[in-house]
């Protein structure tokens, strides 16, 4: 592991215990940054590793936001052959990482409930399997909010928009959308309600 490009050594004294990194980041951030290089080669260790492994989970965990399912249906979802595949290929972490995020491409783009589901247990399972996903979207959320936006400020400007739609002021409408998706989020206009995920 290195660390600004310099091995990690106790000598050269830069390098972070784990009980150190906690009171900067959650476990499960730190665990997808160790997990996002293959365990065979180096990993460069920085605040921006933890701050993407951060932003990855925050992808996961808003894709299954609004999807609801039950602790019995995950534990009886195998796991998808993608995912397995990579991981009986020399533990191949980074590879079944990607495979997890196909996944989660394909649930923000279903539009059926049960293919939701499917996806969401599939997804679930995956990351289980790799220490990922212990925590409901909404314990996540709650417990792990950044400088970027949190979920009630996201909830507060569709409102907003929504209210400016009904008054016909789209212009505002408009405006309210682009400083949404500045936030990197996008946002979907069905005939249930609006839907929004973090970008892939």
């Amino acid at each position: 592991m290195a660390a600004d490009g310099q091995k990690m050594s106790k000598s050269l004294g830069n390098f972070s215990l784990v009980r150190d990194l906690l009171e900067h980041a959650p476990g499960e951030a730190i665990r997808l940054a160790l997990l996002s290089a293959h365990y065979r080669q180096p990993l460069e260790w920085s605040t921006e590793t933890i701050a993407s492994a951060k932003q990855m989970l925050d992808r996961m965990y808003g894709a299954l936001r609004e999807i609801s399912i039950s602790k019995n249906m995950i534990e009886n979802t195998d796991i998808p052959s993608s995912v397995l595949e990579a991981l009986c290929d020399d533990l191949n972490t980074p590879k079944a990482i990607a495979e997890i995020f196909k996944l989660v491409k394909k649930l923000n783009k279903a539009k059926h409930h049960n293919d939701k589901e499917r996806l969401a247990a599939a997804i679930y399972v995956s990351g289980n399997i790799m220490g990922l996903l212990g925590s409901s979207p909404d314990q996540w959320f709650s417990k792990n909010t950044d400088n970027r936006i949190s979920e009630e400020e996201i909830e507060e400007l569709i409102v907003q928009r929504e209210k400016a739609r009904a008054e016909e002021d789209f212009d505002q409408a408009d405006s309210l959308r682009k400083q949404i998706e500045k936030k990197g989020i996008t946002l979907e206009d069905t005939s249930s309600g609006v839907r929004w995920h973090f970008n892939d």
